[in-house]
């Protein structure tokens, strides 16, 4: 039978290290992120907003930036 399971507080599940908002400060920051066979840049917008698109070219594909690499 399933068991019922207690919540978990919030950011107990997180994985350790620094958080994206903690990496991302200032406007144009930007971090990529592997995660299985995808990668995304993930960016801090003029409003503050963290946003993340794929880190592909239109073009050909090819990636933009390394993975763990930030501005």
């Amino acid at each position: 039978m399933n068991k019922l399971v207690e919540p978990l507080a919030p950011g107990a599940a997180r994985c350790p290290g620094p958080s994206t908002a903690e990496i991302i400060r200032a406007t144009g920051d930007d971090f990529v992120y592997e995660i299985t066979e995808k990668s995304v840049i993930v960016v801090r917008t003029e409003s503050g907003e963290i946003k993340a698109y794929p880190n592909a070219g239109l073009h050909r594909g090819t990636q933009l930036k390394p993975a763990g690499e930030g501005a």
